[in-house]
């Protein structure tokens, strides 16, 4: 997949600035781009449950302050973006970087921060370029229209995008099958 730096170029010239030589090479468009990818690595990681980025783990019970509405506290993972469920369906509350539940154990899935390029696929690699693009476009080009165009392009592009990764798998039912909204409809 690509690097760093070939996604930062394509972005670049989809809002026809000047190409990068390397990460470090001193011009608006390095210093912008640098600035702006690890957030807008996020932000595309956390606009949808990417197949390569969902993560289960067992959480550790944190022994410091617990709300009185709960029994425990749990410490989310550092790479942690964005939960997709909760094991067992418990009533809980994400306060900071913690879960608190009444659970004894605390399984979950999330979406996390994949940092290395080599784990992403193409689509994500397109999408991350686009968004770049979009948050990059007024700051280089001082044109709103152009800056508009590129978040429509990333629209798009992340609809295109879902329904790729959606249909690599089955998904997983968010909430499991014991909802009263899946109930309903039997």
């Amino acid at each position: 997949m690509a690097g760093q730096i070939e996604i930062i170029n394509v972005a670049l010239s989809r809002i026809g600035a000047n190409e990068l030589t390397s990460l470090d090479d001193g011009t608006a468009e390095q210093k912008l781009a640098v600035n702006l990818w690890s957030i807008a690595r996020r932000a595309c990681l956390r606009d949808h449950p990417w197949n390569f980025a969902i993560r289960d783990i067992e959480l550790n019970q944190v022994s410091e302050y617990v709300p009185f509405e709960f029994q425990y506290r749990y410490q989310l993972p550092s790479d942690y973006l964005r939960l997709l469920q909760l094991y067992g369906n418990p009533v809980f509350k994400i306060q900071g970087r913690a879960i608190l539940t009444n659970e004894r154990t605390c399984k979950i899935k999330y979406v996390s921060d994949v940092v290395d390029s080599s784990e992403w696929d193409a689509s994500f690699d397109d999408l991350l370029a686009q968004r770049l693009a979009a948050d990059m476009a007024y700051a280089l080009t001082k044109s709103q229209a152009t800056a508009d165009s590129m978040f429509a392009i990333y629209d798009r592009k992340l609809k295109s995008a879902r329904h790729i990764d959606s249909s690599e798998d089955v998904q997983d039912m968010v909430g499991g099958a014991s909802s009263v909204y899946v109930g309903a409809r039997n």
